[in-house]
Order: C-alpha cells, then sequence, then structure tokens
C-alpha cells in the first residue's frame, strides 16, 4: 500500500508541475490532482470523511460493491479541469480495508478465558497522518491494535465490564482469540457499536453518573510484556454523550 500511495503522491507532484507548466494564458489550460487517504462512510453515491462533516461524491462507488452505512479505508483520487464545463471528481483509486461495525458483548467469564491472545494498541496509519491508537466518531468505538497471528481464523469482542463512578466512564473488556502461525504479526482496526451500551449495564450503574453530560470509554485489554509476562493494561477510548441522565 505503501509503495502504492508513494506512486499516486509522485504521479500528483508530476501532474501538478504539468499543471504549471501548461497554465500558459494561449494554452487556456488549468488542472488539479491530487489524492486522499482517509477513512469514509458510505451513503448511496457519497462518502463522508472521518472527523468531517463534509461529503464527496464519488463516481465509481458501484465499482467496488460499496453499500450505504459501509465503513472503508479508501484512497480517493480528486480531478479538476476548470476548462473542462464538468465539476470536480472524487473516485475511488483504492480500498485498502472494509471496516465492519461490530457488536457490544457482555463480560462472560468463559470467553475471556477462551479469547487470551494478548495484544497491544497502536497508532492507526494513514498516508500522511498517524490516528491515535482509540478514537471515538459518529457512536462508534475505534481500536487499533497489532498481535502475533493470522487475520484469518481471528476473533475479537468488546465486553461491557461495568462503569468506574469516580472516573466517569463505562469500562470494557478487549478480548482476541487468534489463530498463530510462525510468528506472523498482524495489525488491525476493531470499531464496536456503541449504540445500544445501556443494554449491557444495571439501573445502578446507570445512576452512578446519571450526573455527567459525557461519560468516557475505559478498555482493558491483555499485553504481553517484553519478558513474557501477561498483564492488563488500560486505555480511555473517548467519550460519548451520556444518555442515562
Amino acid at each position: 500500500m505503501k509503495k502504492q500511495l508513494k506512486f499516486f503522491v509522485s504521479f500528483a507532484v508530476v501532474a501538478m508541475l504539468g499543471m504549471i507548466v501548461s497554465c500558459d494564458p494561449a494554452e487556456g489550460a488549468y488542472t488539479e490532482e491530487r489524492y486522499v487517504d482517509n477513512i469514509y462512510t458510505v451513503n448511496k453515491a457519497t462518502v463522508q470523511p472521518e472527523f468531517a462533516d463534509t461529503t464527496y461524491f464519488v463516481s465509481n462507488i458501484e465499482e467496488y460493491g460499496l453499500q450505504t452505512g459501509d465503513r472503508a479505508h479508501m484512497v480517493l483520487r480528486y480531478y479538476f479541469d476548470a476548462y473542462s464545463g464538468e465539476k470536480p471528481q472524487w473516485s475511488i483509486v483504492e480500498v485498502v480495508d472494509v471496516i465492519p461495525t461490530r457488536e457490544l458483548s457482555a463480560l462472560d467469564s468463559t470467553v475471556v478465558a477462551q479469547y487470551n491472545t494478548p495484544i497491544d494498541i497502536d497508532l492507526y496509519e494513514l498516508w500522511d497522518a498517524w490516528l491515535k491508537p482509540m478514537w471515538i466518531w459518529k457512536n462508534r468505538q475505534n481500536i487499533s491494535i497489532k498481535y502475533t497471528g493470522l487475520a484469518e481464523g481471528s476473533d475479537f469482542k468488546l465486553m461491557v465490564r461495568g462503569v468506574s463512578e469516580s472516573e466517569a466512564a463505562i469500562e470494557f473488556d478487549l478480548v482476541a482469540k487468534t489463530a498463530y502461525n510462525g510468528g506472523v504479526k498482524t495489525k488491525k482496526l476493531l470499531t464496536f457499536g456503541l449504540d445500544n451500551v445501556g443494554d449491557f449495564l444495571t439501573a445502578s450503574q446507570k445512576n452512578s453518573i446519571a450526573t455527567k453530560d459525557s461519560v468516557r470509554t475505559k478498555i482493558y485489554y491483555r499485553y504481553k510484556t517484553a519478558q513474557g509476562d501477561t498483564i492488563t493494561k488500560e486505555y480511555f477510548g473517548g467519550k460519548i454523550k451520556n444518555t442515562f441522565k
């Protein structure tokens, strides 16, 4: 992917240089071309970038089989010819990964025992930016992880542990069950919907944070140290509006 992105960027730079050279009044030509690497949510023929209110009409979205509600890491191409009489055009160059929104789970000790693969959190890499390991966007908890094991055959659950009143936080356990294969290192972005988090909390737990305008998410996960010990680490995943007031 990185090689492809470098090619895209180099190509765009060449195109821009060509634009500068060709911007002679006699020629009457002006073009702009650039590539944007981001996570997008699909709505019919448009996509919305992560953390943005804007949307882009994409000319070739049907070629990739994407449907309304799908969320994907994609590279988009922007092209504009000022003298063509046509509007600026956005098109998909590459779909890096389609990111499903997973459901929350209730805390289950049996599942915890089975889903015992250590993981670590990691920055999520775009071409020109790094996203922090955890963030919330449109009430979805995003967690960028890395682990030893295959992508295929692996499974992950985000289980609701309870509430920390002192920290105004809803607590979760992120657990993993992966297929090991000769030390293969894998990175993956997990997304979990938070709309129904209240279904996993008791009335008492909801009341304990009812005075807060917003609450944080706190994620616990198993981590393997350099010495080979497995410990529990935690990370605050973001803030959501408190609907339990």
